[in-house]
């Protein structure tokens, strides 16, 4: 038996679809990645098109370049998709109203190897 997560569900049920109403933010990284390594950024590109509005990202930035520990990350318009990415591990921890601005619903998919030592779960308690 297969596990599936949250991203494949969302790519490939309608009903999981529905539950991402008006513009949408994603939190992720790197490591957030379907069973054949797509992003799911990609994934929620294609299913929001241009609901799909801004990006953060967590230590070690968007695109987990940043890897050196306590390095903070900077917010930057996306290369490819041409929208904003806001660090979570730079002037703030904690998404500012600004940030949220225009946003309906947040998509969290940080992958983890649950150890205390790691910031993403602590990212995911302040963004709720």
């Amino acid at each position: 038996m297969a596990t599936i997560t949250g991203l494949e569900r969302l790519v490939n049920e309608k009903s999981a679809q529905d539950i991402l109403k008006g513009k949408v933010a994603y939190l992720g990284h790197s490591a957030s990645i379907d069973r054949n390594y797509v992003l799911g950024v990609y994934h929620l590109q294609k299913i929001l098109g241009q609901r799909l509005v801004k990006l953060f990202g967590p230590q070690h930035g968007f695109v987990t370049d940043v890897q050196d520990n306590m390095i903070e990350s900077r917010d930057f318009i996306h290369p490819f998709f041409k929208i904003p990415v806001y660090s979570l591990y730079s002037h703030s921890r904690i998404p500012t109203e600004e940030m949220l601005k225009d946003v309906d619903t947040l998509v969290i998919d940080l992958q983890d190897v649950d150890t205390r030592v790691y910031t993403y779960i602590s990212t995911l308690a302040l963004c709720m």
